[in-house]
This record gives structure tokens, sequence and C-alpha cells, in this order.
């Protein structure tokens, strides 16, 4: 759990964050989202003391981070940001094992945690351990990126728009795999992001920042449902319909136990996807299988919206 106690952080006599209070609980995925200069990676590097406040108290677990010694801090918390970092003339496998190394873990648990990894971001280890950062794709790069932030298994795990320089292919890939990360190991995340669609698609939270002040601190469908004011209806937008549809999963709105010809999807799909897919294949309802597994139910297009959040 991160409690924000009326952070204040301060340049001379502008307030880059300026008296922000929220909780997130954990296990949560909280997206700090705002325009430029609103203040969202400040105020995530203030959580590992990257940036000291000017005023007030963020507690990890009820402890004051400012009590904790940074590098302690910090080998307790993942960190993953845009640039990736990874140290070039490191081959993969120490560049993961960066952080356990520097915690003397035994050299048999350090390998078996990279193989785990790897696996985890969907990454060969057999074709990745002896690598090298150049010899990898954008994408890659920041699987690796992730995988060296969850090494040493921290507590939670902070990251600064860490896609925002990937193809969107490949955005969308890694947005699905950090997805079901966050469900397989129930990591609290804090996660800066300009993107109103990825927020929408990753977070349990959304904190809406505007000059340095905290406009909204909501789930998404709230947020889209019932914005604080014109400022963050402008923000989410106002095709508000089809991006309530991808809070929701093709799981959420089957018909179970019910057939339909066609080519299924899987059950994790978000409903904005499988309408587009209707349309594509000019059809009103899809099959829905589970995880490479057999049919679990039909998706009906007169289904979709039901249950509005």
């Amino acid at each position: 759990m991160i409690a924000f106690e009326h952070i204040t952080r301060a340049y001379g006599p502008a307030r880059v964050v300026d008296d922000v209070t929220f909780t997130v609980e954990a296990g949560e995925f909280c997206a700090l989202m705002g325009p430029s200069g609103s203040g969202k990676s400040t105020l995530l590097r203030m959580i590992n003391r990257l940036i000291e406040p000017s005023g007030g108290t963020i507690r990890l677990d009820g402890e004051e981070v400012r009590h904790i010694p940074p590098q302690t801090l910090r080998r307790r918390i993942g960190y993953a940001i845009q640039s990736v970092g990874l140290f070039p003339h490191w081959t993969i496998a120490r560049n993961i094992a960066t952080v356990p190394r520097l915690l003397r873990w035994p050299r048999e648990r350090i390998e078996r945690r990279i193989d785990e990894l790897l696996h985890l971001l969907d990454l060969d280890p057999a074709a990745m351990w002896e690598r090298y950062p150049h010899q990898l794709s954008g994408g890659q790069q920041q699987r690796v990126g992730v995988a060296r932030a969850l090494a040493a298994d921290p507590e939670m795990l902070l990251m600064d728009e860490p896609f925002g320089a990937l193809d969107p292919v490949t955005r969308s890939s890694l947005q699905a795999e950090l997805a079901r990360i966050h469900r397989s190991t129930g990591k609290t995340i804090v996660f800066v992001t300009h993107d109103i669609e990825e927020a929408l698609r990753l977070a349990t939270r959304i904190a809406l920042l505007r000059k340095g002040k905290l406009v909204q601190f909501d789930t998404p469908g709230r947020l889209l449902a019932a914005p604080a004011d014109d400022f963050v209806q402008s923000f989410v937008g106002s095709d508000i319909g089809l991006r309530l549809l991808s809070l929701y999963t093709a799981e959420d709105r089957l018909r179970a136990r019910e057939t339909a010809p066609g080519e299924p999807i899987s059950k994790e799909i978000n409903l904005r996807d499988a309408l587009s897919l209707m349309i594509e294949r000019g059809v009103d309802r899809l099959p829905v299988a589970d995880r490479g597994g057999p049919i679990i139910g039909v998706l009906y297009a007169a289904d979709l919206m039901q249950g509005r959040a």
C-alpha cells in the first residue's frame, strides 16, 4: 500500500506537485495521468526517493519512505522506464540479475529466477541468456527491462511511460503481457502514461493530475461515467461508449454453454475489440473459447452494453 499525504514538490515558487493526497491499495494497478507538466512523473519518482518531496508524507505499508535508506528502498521497488537503461556491455542474463547480485542471492537462485522471468515475459531463455541489448528489438529490450525490475521479487513496480517509444503492435503486446503479469503476481503497480487508452486497458485506479493538483482518483469506469469536471470530461474524450466497452471482456458478457459458427475469440478479449471483429466479419455473434481450450459460450452484439459502468 502506498499513501500520499499532502505531497508537495516545489522548485522555487513553482509547485510541480501541489498538496496531493490519495492511497494506492496493495495489489492495485494505479495509472498516473495528466497533460505534460502535470507532475505525474515527479510524483512517481518521489515514491523511491529519486526526488524528495518539499512537503507531506509518503508511506509504504505504513512506513514513511524518508525513514528508509534510499538504496534499501530502491531494492524493494522495481523500476522500469521508457529508455529501458540496460547496461550495453552486459549480457541479458547479467542485466536481469543486477539487483539479486547486489542482494547476494546464491548463484543457483539467480539462475532459476532469470529463467522464470524470461518465460514470464515470453522470451526464450536458451536464445536470450548470452545475447546483448543491441542484439534485441525495442520490444524485446523493454521486456528485459521489465524482467530486471521484477528480478528481486519487489513489493511493487514503478513504471514511467515504459512503452511510449514503441510501435503500436509491440506496445499492445506488451500491455497484454503486463496485464497478465499483474493478474498472476498481484503486485502493486504505479504506472505513468499519457495515453488514456493504455490507462483504461491496464489500470484498476486512475489518478488524473492537472498543474500538480489531483483532479480525480477513481476506477476507469467511474472516470468515464462520472467525470469530476469539464477538464476530466475533455481529457477522456467524447467516445465514452466505446471506451466503456474496453473495460469489459468477452467472458463478462458471454452466454454460457451456447455455440456459434466461426473462428472463436479468446474469453480475455475486450468488448471493443470484439465489436470490431463482429463488424469485420459481418456477424452479430462470436463463439468464445477458454485460453487454448474449448468453446465456453457465445458473445452477442445485443449484449455488449448491458450493465454499463
